[in-house]
């Protein structure tokens, strides 16, 4: 009944060599000249409305039924606990450690949202065939088969809810506020131009660090002492507002996922749209999962292109480069030190569902979720705002490249041990 641990480990080297590979060609595409920061952002732009809304939209309405959704309901449940546990020890902290507000969002952001796709349906895969699986099964008639089913179903069903918090909260975290200051996005120079007044100030220095102030040959005509009124804002202007913001949070792969939540629990609308059988799937719904598995490979190469730039057209600011390495060191070894546990403890302290507590690959996933490295599409949502990009490049780089394989194979072997301790 012993554990292959060569062939566990030899498939989460599989998982994250994947990304290695990808992320690579993304820096030789770069280095050739082929991958400039205008194509990134154009790839990002047809990622954002159309490759990931196809990927979401396909992942969750085949992993989403009511009958699902009835037996699966305190999933959703220990996601908001988690999620709330992780944003609370991201607020704490940051507090000890006096990051700034920008410096707090991205450490919340890196904790909160983590790999739910092909880290740990690899894992679950290559447990399912291995010694472990009789340490996973639920009982005498149990199979590795239907291990191997119900875990990838865990992380698939877990995967609709965070997405749905990724997508709206997570947007919000990595976006620029204001107030913050310039080191979390890629400014070069910038011109400030007043054409209301007599002179235009540039903030563009000169190499001994002056500032160039143009003025213009005709000053501006005196100005006459009218008094403006600004008209009070009616219920109408309000509500323009509000819809603005309202339309801001509305990504398309946020949108995409309450459609796809809807598909799955509306039993009619599953049958037509998810059966196999069914020509609407057979004739739309696999091209667009086609399209979908394009997603994440597009972000892994613009992953590799930020890598490339790490140490090029950046200013020489040591303590700036202090401040993201910090940031990005607490980030790293925060989410891979305490959060594997958390779940875990949480499931095991409640009384939601005994089935469900009750299954070995259950508990297993939970922890293999929770140690996972930050999820790579919040690469994405950094180039979609243009901020962070460059921090949580190193993040993943750190965290996929160095410190990935490793980390998740000794929780991996600490929840193993704890699934046999829960029966």
């Amino acid at each position: 009944m012993g554990i292959d641990w060569f062939a566990l480990a030899e498939a989460a080297a599989e998982a994250v060599s994947q990304v290695i590979v990808v992320v690579i060609c993304g820096i030789l595409l770069t280095k050739a000249g082929l991958f400039s920061p205008q194509t990134q952002r154009g790839l990002s732009k047809i990622n954002l409305y159309f490759l990931t809304p196809c990927l979401i939209f396909t992942k969750i309405a085949s992993a989403l039924s009511w009958e699902r959704f009835v037996t699966f309901w305190p999933i959703p449940l220990m996601y908001l606990i988690f999620s709330i546990i992780n944003f609370t020890v991201a607020q704490v902290g940051s507090r000890l450690l006096r990051f700034s507000s920008e410096e707090t969002r991205f450490a919340t952001a890196s904790i909160m949202f983590f790999n739910n796709n092909s880290l740990p349906i690899a894992l679950v895969q290559s447990l399912a065939l291995s010694g472990a699986a009789k340490m996973l099964l639920r009982d005498e008639n149990d199979t590795a088969e239907a291990v191997l089913a119900r875990g990838v179903s865990y992380i698939l069903f877990t995967s609709v809810f965070d997405n749905l918090v990724r997508w709206s909260f997570g947007m919000n975290l990595l976006s620029h506020h204001k107030g913050d200051e310039t080191n979390g996005k890629d400014v070069g120079t910038t011109l400030v131009n007043n054409n209301t007044g007599p002179a235009a100030i540039s903030n563009t220095s000169s190499e001994q660090g002056d500032v160039i102030i143009d003025v213009d040959s005709h000053p501006a005509p005196p100005t006459t002492n009218t008094i403006t009124t600004t008209p009070e804002r009616t219920w109408t202007s309000r509500l323009i507002a509000t819809l603005k913001k309202a339309r801001g949070l509305l990504q398309p792969p946020l949108v995409t996922a309450i459609v796809a939540l809807l598909v799955g629990l509306i039993r009619p609308l599953h049958h037509i749209l998810m059966d196999p059988d069914s020509k609407v799937f057979i004739f739309l719904i696999k091209p667009l999962d086609t399209c979908g598995r394009a997603a994440v490979p597009m972000i892994l190469l613009c992953l590799g292109a930020q890598v490339l730039s790490f140490d090029s057209n950046t200013p020489a600011d040591p303590a700036n480069a202090e401040t993201s390495a910090r940031t990005v060191t607490a980030s790293s070894s925060t989410a891979n030190s305490y959060r594997a546990p958390t779940p875990y403890g949480t499931a095991l302290s409640s009384d939601l569902s005994p089935d469900l507590l009750g299954d070995p690959i259950f508990r297993l996933t939970l922890v293999m979720l929770s140690a996972s490295p930050t999820a790579v599409n919040m690469m994405q949502i950094c180039q979609i705002n243009g901020f962070f990009e460059k921090k949580m490049a190193r993040l993943l780089f750190w965290s996929y490249c160095v410190v990935g394989v490793p980390g998740i194979l000794v929780w991996v072997m600490v929840a193993l041990q704890a699934s046999t301790w829960g029966s």
